[in-house]
């Protein structure tokens, strides 16, 4: 990786093309262990494995990003901004007034779904509008969630160690019968399917 695009804790995502966007993320000092926040937004061409500098965020921080037509979505403490990776602006979509989100996920059409500590919420991207979902297991910090299109299920994996599936047409959690080591889904992940 060239120098200039180091970084811990960088959200990424993929266009479904042919670029790896990487967005935000901290330095940090290794005497003084202090972090400081990195306003980038940097792609990966898989193609040529280069990288190259976008834009930079308008925003001080994000949790999770998503990529749907042109538009980085930035899921972030403040609300749900936009970086158009075309003409590099950042803007306010959503403001959050109460939620603050542990994680979310994306149905890669219209939807985001956002579990905070106390709500697990759908937000449609095409009406702006959000709906309070039925909530599953009480989340930590280390909670993630992944969308899966194919069986129409979200899946919840972070909570003491058990993993969760949330039916989207029966608006319904269970616990999934997967046991998984929850140290190893702090880093994140990705659903891969055959």
């Amino acid at each position: 990786m060239p120098v200039g695009f180091a970084g811990t804790y960088i959200p990424t995502a993929y266009d479904g093309d042919r670029h790896i966007y990487l967005v935000g993320g901290f330095l940090i000092d290794g005497e003084t262990n202090q972090r400081s926040i990195i306003e980038r937004v940097d792609r990966f061409n898989i193609d040529t494995q280069q990288f190259d500098h976008v834009g930079a965020l308008a925003i001080v921080t994000s949790t999770e990003i998503f990529f749907h037509n042109n538009l980085i979505y930035v899921v972030g403490a403040e609300g749900l901004h936009t970086f158009n990776v075309l003409s590099r602006e950042t803007l306010e979509f959503l403001k959050f007034d109460t939620l603050v989100p542990i994680c979310s996920c994306f149905d890669g059409a219209d939807n985001i779904y956002i579990m905070s500590k106390d709500t697990f919420t759908r937000f449609t991207l095409s009406t702006k509008q959000s709906v309070q979902l039925s909530m599953g297991p009480k989340p930590n910090k280390n909670q993630v969630i992944f969308y899966d299109g194919h069986r129409g299920l979200i899946f919840s994996f972070g909570n003491r160690s058990k993993s969760h599936q949330y039916s989207i047409s029966d608006n319904e959690w269970t616990t999934h019968n997967a046991e998984i080591d929850r140290e190893s889904v702090i880093d994140g992940g990705c659903l891969v399917r055959d």
